[in-house]
């Protein structure tokens, strides 16, 4: 795999200038609909990704960032089948091809265009292929933990010596009204390799009705160790509505880890 290096570069400059946070776990969100699906099966698979044209499965480190929409219904809904659910994984039990400092897919359909022109290749902001690194780029570039899961860089624009640098750094320190998101702000881990959920899971995120599932409750029977959490839900509601309600419990759950303040 090639890489530009002007990004790493960065990242090791800043080497020894921070203490180094705490390594974040990596999250994936889906539906309740789906989740069953990958509960039953006790995996999460590879689909071919519209971006890179290959078998990936996608993650998010440290945030689940990743949000259920409402596109499928336009409705509220009185049951929780496309409500959001997160799987909490260790991160030193993922296998990452890719890793980049933003959502790809929102790259490749031009939502960044304003800030990072499609004439830079997606390459070159490629960090190493390892989570257990990534730390280091939230040093650089956030500071710490807290500033990472808030989306506030703590960089000095100084550093953004090069079209990489200086561009993710819009991307980063920008304020205003915007067409993304927090995605923006978030690493994105991509694996070639399906993952069998009960050999790296931590913790589940469900809305509080989705206990009663059968999958759920048969993946529990065999996987008691893992942490489960519940998010209230009152209906109708938008199933896009609970997202945020997904976010605030795995930052506590992270508080409660020690890995945040």
């Amino acid at each position: 795999m090639e890489y530009d290096g002007k990004l790493q570069e960065l990242i090791n400059n800043y080497a020894g200038t921070e203490k180094t946070p705490a390594l974040l776990p990596t999250m994936h969100s889906t539906s309740c609909l789906i989740g069953e699906n990958i509960l039953q099966e006790d995996k999460l698979s590879v689909k071919v990704c519209p971006v890179f044209k290959e078998p990936l499965l996608y993650f998010f480190y440290g945030k689940p960032s990743y949000r259920v929409s409402s596109k499928h219904s336009h409705k509220s809904r009185t049951d929780c089948l496309r409500s959001p659910c997160c799987f909490i994984f260790d991160s030193h039990k993922i296998h990452a091809k890719y890793i980049y400092p933003f959502d790809t897919g929102a790259y490749s359909s031009g939502i960044f265009e304003d800030m990072i022109p499609s004439e830079i290749d997606i390459k070159k902001f490629q960090l190493e292929p390892d989570p257990t690194n990534i730390p280091e780029y939230v040093r650089a570039f956030f500071g710490n933990n807290e500033n990472y899961l808030q989306g506030i860089s703590s960089i000095d624009d100084k550093s953004f010596n090069n079209v990489v640098t200086f561009t993710l750094g819009q991307i980063l320190s920008a304020k205003g009204t915007f067409e993304f998101d927090d995605r923006a702000r978030t690493v994105e881990i991509i694996s070639e390799d399906n993952l069998k959920v009960s050999d790296a899971i931590m913790a589940i995120i469900v809305p509080q009705p989705f206990v009663r599932n059968e999958a759920f409750k048969n993946f529990l029977k065999d996987h008691s160790d893992i942490d489960v959490i519940t998010y209230f839900t009152h209906y109708p509601s938008d199933p896009a509505s609970h997202n945020e309600a997904v976010f605030q419990k795995a930052i506590d759950y992270l508080k409660k880890r020690g890995e945040v303040l």
